[in-house]
């Protein structure tokens, strides 16, 4: 049960981390598209974006949030799982 624990730990950590460069890597792609139109048309093309990168990086916040606390939460399950078994191996003794 534990290494099965810890997988489910490493593959949440690799989604999000894979989440966080995808999302990354979107605003690096849209920047360079405000770039691109930014040339054709003017400077009036930037008055919007600060808006989307604030509600993105918000949402990655929530999502590395609740990523530590779901592994918060199973090592805190895991941790007393242990306690009750070495009280119930100290009462048998």
């Amino acid at each position: 049960m534990n290494i099965m624990i810890m997988n489910i730990m490493i593959l949440s950590a690799a989604f999000g981390a894979l989440l966080f460069a995808g999302v990354l890597g979107c605003i690096r792609l849209v920047w360079l598209i405000g770039r691109k139109h930014e040339a054709r048309f003017g400077k009036s093309v930037h008055e919007g974006p600060g808006t989307i990168e604030g509600a993105v990086f918000g949402l990655m916040g929530l999502l590395i949030a609740f990523t530590f606390i779901i592994g918060a939460a199973t090592r805190f399950d895991s941790r007393r799982a242990l306690i009750t078994q070495q009280v119930n191996a100290i009462e048998t003794a």
